[in-house]
């Protein structure tokens, strides 16, 4: 006789829908990851807004670059948000953190 196993409830996959379109995790790493200012502490945080679905990536500076110069950080993360856009097919919002800033979990 074999053992059954029930039906798996909750999420099978890292994959989430925003605005009707499938998005994984790992596409948003492979974009941050193509940055070297960026460290490799991160966060997507999903809500609801003015009845609308809202995606927000969170990411640490590296160490190794400073947090000093706002016109280079406010450059970074608009080319940041356009290639997430380019991949995931959703425009997220992106605010770049001091590193050490984000929690660890």
């Amino acid at each position: 006789m074999h053992r059954r196993i029930d039906r798996i409830v909750g999420r099978s996959d890292d994959m989430f829908i925003v605005k009707g379109v499938n998005v994984y995790p790992m596409q948003v790493e492979r974009v941050l990851m193509g940055h070297p200012q960026l460290g490799g502490n991160w966060l997507i945080t999903l809500d609801h807004f003015n009845g609308g679905d809202r995606m927000t990536v969170s990411v640490e500076l590296s160490p190794a670059f400073g947090f000093d110069e706002m016109r280079k950080l406010d450059d970074l993360r608009e080319t940041v948000q356009h290639e997430l856009r380019g991949e995931l097919l959703v425009t997220p919002e992106v605010e770049i953190a001091e590193p050490g800033h984000l929690a660890r979990e």
